[in-house]
């Protein structure tokens, strides 16, 4: 059975930028997978873990007990954005936890010489015979690897505190004053959909903050994070219909209330379900006609009557005899 190893590390790593960057987040989960998967590097050849074979976060997830496509997603986010990994397409590791194991390879050697050196000087005073010249060696030896001896799980001797000083501590963030360095080259060129979707996005932002008098409202955008923003929007939320979200950007920057809600990809990607129903709601109630209301043009049926000449009252008289004959008239005739 392999021996097991035990880790400490600092009370205050917690309050590391890079950690509480990464835990505002993920929050106390994402810390906890952090420290298993330092776990993972520590009990790996190399220290390094593998990241490019088809089930290696399917590996990932299962001693981690979390869903593959979120564990994808956090330790991508530790190498791009929070920087607690290193990675060259093909492994991931942590450049903290690789000089403090080659601290402690270097401590362990040291000892070991120094052990031979002291046997070899002995042998050469003392002239005792092989054996027990051999007996010397095995037992400087033992002392010179002591140092792995005190990280085996069990209760720690009070004899072994001065030795404990001299080992190397476990990685931690805080105590990494050797930032890794970025790669100059981007990893979303100007030809890249999701990178053509953060300009896009970036200029409609530009527009409503141009019409609202704001300006240097996005000075500071890093293209490359709102293209991969975009990339887990259409890849791990499945978010596939570029037309729909190409409508949600037009749509959100005229919106009276997401327009200020709504100024990176980073929020659009987190409230896009919510934008998308909003949109169809809004679009939906401005199409409703009111009960009793028609949007057709009103067809006048009949000229409105328009006021003749006045009448004068012998006229008026005149008219009425001349009706009362012809009634007359018309009663004779019908007796007839």
């Amino acid at each position: 059975m392999k021996e097991a190893y035990y880790f400490s590390h600092d009370s205050n790593a917690r309050h590391d930028p890079k950690i509480s960057a990464m835990r505002g987040v993920y929050g106390a989960e994402g810390y906890g997978w952090y420290w298993m998967i330092i776990e993972m590097m520590r009990d790996s050849e190399g220290y390094r873990l593998d990241m490019q074979s088809k089930y290696a976060f399917n590996a990932f997830a299962l001693q981690l007990q979390a869903d593959c496509s979120k564990i994808e997603e956090f330790i991508e986010d530790c190498i791009n954005e929070f920087h607690l990994f290193e990675s060259d397409g093909k492994f991931f590791w942590s450049n903290s936890l690789l000089r403090r194991m080659a601290q402690r390879e270097e401590v362990r050697a040291k000892r070991s010489a120094a052990a031979k050196a002291r046997w070899d000087k002995e042998k050469s005073e003392s002239g005792d015979d092989n054996e027990n010249a051999h007996s010397m060696q095995m037992h400087d030896d033992s002392n010179a690897n002591a140092m792995q001896g005190k990280e085996s799980k069990g209760k720690e001797s009070k004899r072994n505190k001065k030795e404990k000083k001299i080992c190397p501590e476990p990685p931690t963030a805080v105590q990494d004053n050797h930032p890794p360095q970025k790669d100059n080259k981007d990893k979303y060129g100007p030809e890249n959909t999701y990178y053509k979707m953060a300009v896009y996005f970036k200029s409609k932002i530009d527009e409503m903050a141009a019409r609202e008098g704001l300006h240097h409202l996005t000075g500071k955008t890093n293209l490359q994070t709102w293209a991969d923003d975009f990339r887990k929007l259409v890849e791990l939320d499945k978010q596939s219909d570029k037309d729909l979200i190409r409508s949600v950007m037009d749509w959100v920057v005229n919106d009276d209330f997401w327009k200020s809600n709504v100024l990176s990809a980073e929020k659009f990607r987190k409230q896009f379900p919510r934008l998308v129903l909003a949109m169809k709601k809004k679009t939906k109630s401005s199409k409703v006609v009111p009960i009793g209301t028609s949007k057709k043009p009103l067809i006048s049926i009949a000229d409105h009557p328009s006021s003749g000449p006045e009448v004068s009252d012998a006229e008026f008289e005149e008219m009425m005899r001349m009706a009362k004959e012809m009634s007359t008239s018309k009663g004779g005739r019908s007796h007839a």
